[in-house]
């Protein structure tokens, strides 16, 4: 850790990421890949897992709903968004899990998909 630095954080998770992003050398920072295999960002990956996440949500129109907002993604929202039937991805982990073999449950993390994503995917 660099002496000089004096940041104070209330959230334990918070400090955690400052020091990984910052006092952290680039060999050993955490690498997320997009899993698109055309997406520049397969070979050129996150540092961050939520960075990750707003991408796939926001680059490729994935139906993840943003975490820990209060306000529901509208109608307009979801008639933008990419959906594969066949997968979905964890919110959680950000594993894609094959609908016919796990249902709406993903094996990795035990995170169940939410309810409004599974109500949209269906009709």
């Amino acid at each position: 850790m660099k002496k000089d630095c004096e940041r104070s954080f209330r959230r334990k998770a918070d400090l955690e990421r400052h020091y990984s992003q910052l006092h952290t050398s680039a060999e050993q920072k955490a690498k997320f890949h997009c899993d698109w295999k055309k997406c520049q960002r397969a070979q050129d990956p996150f540092h961050r897992r939520d960075h990750q996440r707003d991408h796939y949500r926001d680059y490729h129109n994935e139906d993840l709903i943003r975490r820990g907002s209060s306000s529901r993604e509208d109608e307009k929202w979801w008639s933008t968004r990419q959906v594969n039937l066949d997968w979905w991805r964890c919110a959680r982990c950000l594993e894609r899990v094959k609908v016919e073999e796990y249902n709406y449950r993903c094996p990795r993390c035990k995170t169940g998909c939410e309810q409004e994503r599974q109500h949209y995917r269906t009709q």
